[in-house]
């Protein structure tokens, strides 16, 4: 006989109860044992995941305590080398030695060169003085030129003011016409013109060269100038010379004070820095201990936590599987009582077909017959209502089963086997 699976899980193959003759079953408790057992295996999942993020942050701790260890080491490692305080004291220290060595060096240098240039200074002013002379004897020589040169410009003048009147007058008379020219007074003009046109040249030239010979007199006075300049600075270089030298020995005599007053500094700032080291040493010594102690104490308490949650853990998993295989067992069982049910429908529903036969069989007239079929619909409409009622009774009682079977009932093949005989009744 055909059996209808209208259920969704029957036909995807997942549904633990077997399908009646006539409709059905309904999926229900199937379904709750599904999610259930989801549920069980999300909140396994989530266990095993919260027991790697423990672990986890138990490794991050394990290395952030590492590295504090190196950090500690580096410091230990500082604060036993010398301080930088104390090596930037030394330095200084080296450094103002140096200076002062190179302060006296420099004032024997000093001193040395003066020395050497205290004899040419007599033969400097002597320098200057025959300079000064020699700029005398050109500027004498030079107002002896001008002077002459004035002298010949006054008599080239006077010379060309003459011609002017001459050939004034030769005009004047070539004008006259009453006057004949001669070819002796024609040549004389012509000549006399000539001469006055090489005056004027002359004059031009000397004039050029008297020009010239006033800038050579501007550039010897500038030079006198710049010599007389030169020879004020060089005594007022002597002069601070001789007044920087007291003023560097007066220096030099405030700078060994200064330097032995910074040694005296220097030795205090040591003997302090030697105090503060031996301090500093016992400081960290006492901090080391102590770090070392609290890293111990943090160490041994992630250690006892770590294990304590893995314990923890490691139990829920265990009755996680624990409750995993007793619903699997269930499952088995409940597959078990169910195949043993179909075969007992099948059966009683056989034997009913063949009582129905043999009824037909024995049963000659057609009224008794029909009477017969009415009163076995009839019979069969009630075992339809009686099966509909154990099945409504069933989904009442198979919840409560499981129930009690989750909170640890008792969950033995014989308590099962009854519990699912007594919440389904067999056909008559």
């Amino acid at each position: 006989m055909h059996m209808r699976t209208n259920c969704r899980s029957h036909r995807q193959g997942l549904c633990l109860k077997m399908v009646q003759p006539f409709g059905p079953l309904h999926c229900s408790t199937n379904q709750k044992l599904q999610q259930s057992l989801r549920e069980e295996r999300r909140r396994s999942h989530q266990l095993h995941q919260q027991l790697r993020d423990q672990k986890t942050i138990t490794e991050e701790l394990v290395q952030l305590y590492l590295h504090r260890e190196d950090e500690l080491n580096l410091k230990c490692q500082e604060s036993v080398a010398l301080p930088q305080e104390q090596i930037a004291k030394e330095s200084f220290l080296q450094e103002s030695r140096d200076r002062e060595v190179r302060v006296d060096q420099r004032i024997r240098q000093m001193c040395r060169q003066l020395s050497e240039k205290e004899p040419p200074q007599t033969q400097l002013q002597d320098d200057v003085t025959l300079l000064k002379q020699a700029v005398n004897q050109l500027h004498q020589q030079l107002r002896d030129q001008k002077t002459i040169t004035e002298e010949l410009v006054q008599l080239y003048l006077q010379r060309e003011e003459e011609l002017n009147l001459k050939c004034q007058e030769s005009v004047e008379g070539a004008a006259d016409p009453t006057l004949g020219d001669t070819v002796l007074e024609q040549l004389e003009r012509k000549v006399r013109f000539k001469d006055l046109q090489g005056l004027e040249k002359r004059v031009q030239a000397l004039q050029q060269e008297l020009i010239s010979k006033e800038g050579f007199l501007q550039e010897s006075r500038d030079r006198e100038v710049r010599v007389d300049q030169r020879f004020r600075e060089m005594c007022q270089q002597l002069c601070e010379k001789e007044n920087s030298q007291t003023q560097l020995q007066n220096n030099v005599t405030s700078l060994k004070q200064a330097v032995n007053q910074l040694h005296l500094h220097l030795k205090d700032q040591q003997d302090q820095c030697q105090q503060n080291e031996a301090r500093l040493k016992d400081q960290y010594e006492q901090n080391e201990a102590r770090l070392k102690d609290k890293y111990e104490q943090n160490e041994a308490r992630l250690k006892d936590k770590y294990e304590q949650n893995e314990a923890r853990l490691r139990d829920e998993c265990q009755q996680i599987d624990a409750r995993l295989k007793k619903k699997e067992e269930y499952i088995r069982l409940l597959k078990r009582d169910m195949t043993e049910r179909e075969n007992l429908f099948r059966s009683q529903f056989l034997l009913h077909n063949k009582k129905v036969e043999k009824q037909r069989v024995e049963c000659g007239d057609p009224r008794v017959q029909l009477q017969q079929e009415q009163q076995l619909t009839l019979n069969l409409k009630g075992e339809l209502h009686g099966l509909r009622e154990a099945e409504r009774s069933e989904q009442h009682k198979t919840p409560r089963l499981l129930l009690k079977w989750l909170h640890g009932g008792d969950c033995s093949a014989a308590s099962l086997t009854h519990s699912v005989s007594v919440a389904v009744k067999p056909l008559p």
